[in-house]
């Protein structure tokens, strides 16, 4: 017998949302859950930058089953949202399964035992001690490791060097020189923050965004004020219509089919950096890639404030650091008293993998040998009894939407299909390696008719070893709903356990079933 049914690893959203689902959908207290930080809250709880702030709707960005009056605002800073997953954690009873300031040391899979031995260490008091599960649930994230620092010399600095990860706020920036390298979302929000307390901003833009402007802000109207307070559910509807809302601008993704699209959103961002920021930035400014091919950025205050004298762009990587300075590529230093880059995250090395095991396989080692993907994101072969959540998960984000979404998609998921196992506390299930082979086949032949594989980019998105894009989902969250909303009877196999009752109907039956489940699922999430 195991000493519990499931662990997670990882409290931030995703975990959060799997240990929700564990709770209060397969009613059971057999889990839990270990984080290696302080505090719950993963990605927002590690990035709390000047101006951290979520870049989707927070409508959207929170849990279906805690919905909020938001006010009047659709965009939350990073204290708001990590406050938010700390009192839902309260809320549904899950601080008694979170143990923090835990960190996990390795993981192996007994086959003959049909279980999970892992390591875990006390960060407090050192001790390392081992538990056992059935299930193991990684949701380690993949937005908290800093991508490393290449610019020579980082090392001779005699200033302040910080990182938007774990950003050290007892570092005061007034009346300082600063410079920031980076430009995508975290620099853009942290320049426009702390311009007008430092003595001089000097930016180092290492590539080029489309920036847009932020949506119009719907929940600041009156009557939406009104209709907020007043209407029971509406928080469900105005989550709804956002999220259907951006589900419409997927189809720019397709690199053929979107393209009239993309060209009015050029345009329309084009004219968007023209109209605010000075005219000398311009050629700095807008890309010769098409538009969603990286990560768009929402613009609110960072192209304005490139019209303050003591702020300057250069459109260029840092040559090297000396003690007092930053040195362009033409050999001009540039007087730092702090350096705060924001380059991005190291989302495809993969180490924390390295440590789980199966038949002496880890899951790293097997990404270099298949080309890092799972089936449905969550499930690999050679690993029975293991899934993965959340940022963790191969080909599951988006461009567009939130992965908050997908994240929930992917906990039901598991429930449906590893339920069985969880309440017996005994058995496996495993993904065939056909159907993985076959589901990495769809998502590589999918990523080529979307823009990201062809708008001529560099992103965060690829494998750096491959080239591949292994964060995003070549498809809408709707299909990505459907994907996982029933496991396949063909995909998988059982040990120990009899399948799930939706895997054992016949044909006619599932259809029955299947159309029964989307009506009540639909129903339910439509009222939730």
């Amino acid at each position: 017998m195991t000493d519990t049914a499931v662990i997670i690893i990882g409290a931030g959203i995703s975990g959060v949302a799997m240990g929700h689902k564990l709770k209060h959908e397969l009613r059971t207290d057999e889990f839990e859950i270990y984080e290696r930080e302080e505090q719950v809250g993963g990605t927002w709880y590690i990035n709390n930058y000047p101006g951290c702030a979520n870049d989707i709707p927070i409508q959207l960005y929170s849990f279906s089953f805690a919905q909020r009056n938001w006010g009047s605002t659709l965009w939350a800073t990073q204290p708001v949202i990590e406050r938010y997953i700390q009192d839902v954690v309260k809320e549904h009873r899950l601080s008694d399964h979170i143990y923090l300031s835990h960190s996990i040391l390795d993981a192996d899979y007994d086959v003959a035992r049909e279980i999970w031995t892992v390591s875990v260490k006390n960060n407090g008091t050192g001790e390392v001690f081992k538990r056992t599960c059935n299930i193991l649930i990684t949701a380690h994230g993949g937005l908290d490791t800093p991508r490393p620092i290449d610019t020579p010399g980082v090392d001779t600095f005699n200033g302040k060097v910080l990182r938007s990860q774990r950003y050290d706020e007892n570092v005061d920036i007034t009346d300082k020189n600063v410079v920031v390298v980076g430009n995508a979302c975290t620099a853009t929000q942290i320049i426009a923050e702390i311009a007008p307390k430092v003595k001089s901003l000097t930016q180092f833009a290492r590539g080029k965004q489309w920036y847009i402007p932020k949506p119009p802000n719907l929940a600041n109207y009156p009557r939406i004020q009104w209709m907020t307070e007043n209407i029971p559910s509406i928080h469900t509807f105005i989550r709804n219509f956002i999220f259907f809302a951006t589900e419409y601008y997927f189809a720019a993704m397709y690199a053929e089919k979107g393209k009239g699209v993309r060209k009015a959103r050029m345009e329309e961002s084009a004219n968007h950096m023209k109209n605010l920021a000075p005219a000398k930035y311009h050629d700095a400014l807008i890309p010769d890639f098409e538009i969603f091919a990286k990560r768009r950025v929402y613009d609110d205050e960072y192209l304005k404030s490139l019209n303050s004298e003591k702020i300057d762009l250069v459109a260029e990587r840092p040559a090297r650091i000396t003690s007092t300075s930053v040195v362009k590529q033409d050999g001009t230093e540039v007087a730092a008293d702090v350096i705060i880059f924001a380059i991005g995250f190291d989302t495809t090395t993969n180490k924390f993998t390295e440590h789980f095991h199966s038949n002496g396989l880890s899951i790293r080692e097997y990404w270099r040998r298949s080309n890092m993907g799972a089936y449905l994101g969550t499930a690999l072969a050679p690993f029975p009894n293991l899934f993965l959540l959340g940022t963790a998960s191969p080909n599951t984000a988006s461009g567009h939407n939130s992965v908050l979404f997908t994240a929930e998609c992917t906990a039901n998921y598991i429930i449906r299909l590893a339920g069985p196992i969880i309440r017996a506390k005994k058995g496996s299930v495993r993904v065939t390696e056909g159907a993985e082979r076959e589901y990495q086949q769809w998502i590589r032949e999918k990523h080529q008719e979307m823009i990201w594989e062809n708008g001529g980019a560099h992103s965060f998105y690829q494998d750096e070893n491959s080239g591949k894009n292994v964060a995003l989902y070549p498809r809408s969250h709707t299909h990505y709903w459907w994907k996982t909303l029933i496991p396949n009877d063909d995909h998988f196999t059982f040990s120990g356990v009899s399948k799930p009752w939706l895997m054992r109907l016949t044909s006619r039956q599932a259809l029955t079933a299947y159309g029964a489940v989307v009506a009540a699922s639909v129903a339910t999430w439509c009222i939730m």
